[in-house]
């Protein structure tokens, strides 16, 4: 089961404030071991990573993958901007 669109996501496990400071893309690329390192640290479901494939969809199934994603990218965003 996808994760539940509009739920809030849970505080970021990875602190802005470790990563360097300088442009959007060395931020990122600061993230990726820091994330790499957490995952599996916190319990999840196997049907929460599904995410539906829109693939040879309509409209509205690439909106519901869409919807499923933007929770995580926005987070992301959110951890990389500071």
């Amino acid at each position: 089961m996808p994760a539940v669109v509009g739920a809030p996501m849970p505080a970021p496990m990875a602190d802005p404030a470790a990563l360097p400071a300088g442009p959007l893309t060395a931020r990122f690329a600061a993230l990726l071991p820091l994330a790499a390192a957490q995952r599996g640290q916190r319990r999840a479901a196997p049907e929460d990573d599904d995410v539906v494939e829109p693939f040879g969809g309509d409209q509205a199934l690439y909106r519901r993958a869409f919807d499923e994603l933007r929770p995580a990218v926005d987070q992301i965003a959110r951890v990389v901007r500071g």
